[in-house]
């Protein structure tokens, strides 16, 4: 999918080479690279620990997607359920393994995540949530069974499916 300059897009990284093991960077996209390459300026990664400059790098076209459609600030999310969790920065993959009961009705409702990239369970308020969707042939999907045992070796090299 061809991307215009100054784009908001999202690039997928993988920590351990599982599938499901992804987290997604919001990113600009600045300019496509030889045809399978793109540069992009990422919006929360810096390559100073000052913070001053945005990192920029040079990413394959299979691990860039355009950015979802906008969280609904749903509180209806199931126990299984595969979300998009964002902290740090990232939307991490994971599901949600539990839902907490407000002390107060002047709570934000919270979820317990279980995420693909560590295995660790967090809380997170709602509208840190989001459905997981995946980007297949220029249309948003919502995913297949987990895949997360399947090492990337047998599979295509892309956060798309």
């Amino acid at each position: 999918m061809p991307f215009r300059h100054k784009e908001t897009v999202e690039v997928c990284h993988r920590r351990t080479g599982f599938v499901a093991d992804a987290y997604y960077l919001r990113a600009t996209f600045m300019a496509a690279m030889g045809g399978t390459h793109s540069l992009v300026q990422y919006e929360t990664r810096y390559t100073d620990e000052a913070m001053t400059t945005l990192k920029t790098e040079i990413v394959d076209d299979d691990f860039l997607r355009p950015v979802p459609p906008s969280p609904s600030n749903r509180t209806d999310y199931a126990v299984s359920q595969k979300v998009d969790a964002y902290d740090d920065g990232a939307w991490w993959v994971g599901r949600i393994s539990a839902v907490h009961d407000n002390q107060s009705p002047a709570e934000a409702p919270e979820l317990s995540v279980r995420l693909d990239t560590n295995g660790g369970v967090y809380r997170f308020p709602f509208f840190r949530l989001r459905n997981h969707l995946d980007w297949r042939n220029g249309e948003w999907v919502q995913p297949g069974p987990s895949r997360a045992y399947v090492t990337l070796k047998r599979l295509p090299l892309s956060c798309r499916s």
